[in-house]
């Protein structure tokens, strides 16, 4: 009887490693479909539109559209030629004059084969300002019962205009402050160690970028045409973010319900995070199309919208931990620095000087840990920061 029940329990141990098979959803993607995202607002300045293609959902990458001939015309009569300033990203400079709440614009773009598409007529709406913009510590709880996650949660209020549904989304940048965490004392250059003069504030820097998220919302079905804590971005406390300054600017834009329903859904879409039972990835049909060709799928929106901005500072007074992450030295003598990084290293090595008993060594660690403009950041303090 022992004997049988081995077997047993090795038979349902095959069958059930057996049947485990990875599962792969069927996906109907559009690859090489031209993608096209532009805004045109009320503010005078530059206005954008960024062209690419699509690539394939497994294997996604960026291919930008280069070359392409775009302009845009308004309802006036005006029109306005568009500059390639980077690749696929395009952009012209309007004056204020020809920008303004109920002028109707309409993108027109030919691609390096020939082919024109354009989008419909887009309106200008008014925009209500930013009745308030605030945050709340929260915390997020996860898988780990041991582990809790905490931060701060970015609300808005809106008062809608007039009586009929308002749709709005929000687009953020954020900014925070962070420094080098070690001190230049000496470099090497050119097989030789000096010390090093401080003659630019390299420990002080910010880092600018903006929110990657869709975040919208209407007074849809609403009893009354204002919104109240609406959230926006959250900021946890795993990233140095918030370890000592933080800045979150808002920008508030008026849609059409065709534009709300449009970046709505793509707001629903990436915010699945992939589960087997939920959403799955799905053409999203904007306002652009084949001049020629109706049936040329075409995927992107041109809008047009007025904007609202209001920014918010956050000092650091929270009573959580914030991460903070280390930069752990190498100590090495002069012949070590030789050794690893040649007689002529292509940049001065920074370093800082450790005495080791009666020897003099070098801490050497990642450039950025002793020199925080070599990280993604500037030292030029914001305009807004004080």
């Amino acid at each position: 009887m022992p004997g049988h029940r081995k077997i047993l329990v090795l038979a349902v141990s095959v069958l059930l490693t057996g049947c485990i098979e990875e599962f792969v959803p069927k996906i109907e993607e559009t690859q090489n479909a031209l993608v096209v995202n532009g805004t045109i607002t009320d503010q005078e300045g530059y206005q954008y539109v960024e062209i690419s293609r699509t690539s394939s959902y497994s294997k996604p990458t960026h291919l930008p559209e280069r070359d392409c001939i775009i302009e845009v015309s308004d309802s006036m009569g005006n029109s306005f030629r568009y500059d390639e300033y980077s690749s696929g990203k395009y952009r012209c400079y309007i004056e204020q004059q020809y920008l303004a709440v109920g002028n109707m614009y309409k993108l027109n773009i030919k691609i390096r084969n020939g082919k024109e598409y354009a989008s419909d007529y887009e309106t200008i709406l008014p925009c209500p300002p930013v009745k308030d913009l605030y945050y709340e510590v929260q915390k997020v709880e996860t898988r780990d019962p041991y582990l809790t996650y905490y931060g701060i949660q970015f609300f808005v209020d809106v008062d809608g205009i007039g009586t009929t549904d308002n749709y709005f989304r929000w687009k953020m940048e954020e900014t925070w402050e962070y420094h080098a965490q070690h001190l230049i004392t000496h470099y090497y250059d050119n097989g030789m160690i000096d010390a090093y003069s401080y003659t630019d504030n390299i420990w002080e820097c910010w880092g600018t970028r903006p929110v990657p998220m869709v975040f919208t919302k209407s007074t849809t079905d609403l009893n009354e045409n204002n919104l109240r804590k609406v959230p926006l971005n959250y900021v946890s406390n795993q990233t140095e973010r918030l370890k000592i300054r933080y800045s979150l600017l808002v920008k508030q834009y008026s849609l059409s319900r065709k534009a709300f329903n449009y970046w709505n859904e793509l707001k629903l879409q990436s915010q699945e995070t992939g589960g087997l039972y939920e959403g799955q990835p799905v053409t999203i049909s904007g306002n652009i199309y084949n001049s020629s060709d109706s049936d040329e799928i075409v995927l992107g929106y041109f809008d047009a919208s007025a904007v609202q901005e209001k920014r918010i500072l956050v000092e650091n007074t929270f009573d959580f931990w914030i991460f903070n992450s280390t930069c752990l030295y190498d100590t090495l003598t002069v012949g070590q620095l030789v050794e690893r990084f040649g007689a002529n290293p292509a940049e001065p090595i920074l370093l800082h000087i450790i005495p080791v008993g009666n020897e003099i060594r070098y801490g050497y660690t990642h450039q950025p840990c002793f020199d925080c403009t070599l990280d993604f950041g500037t030292n030029t303090k914001p305009d807004f920061w004080d």
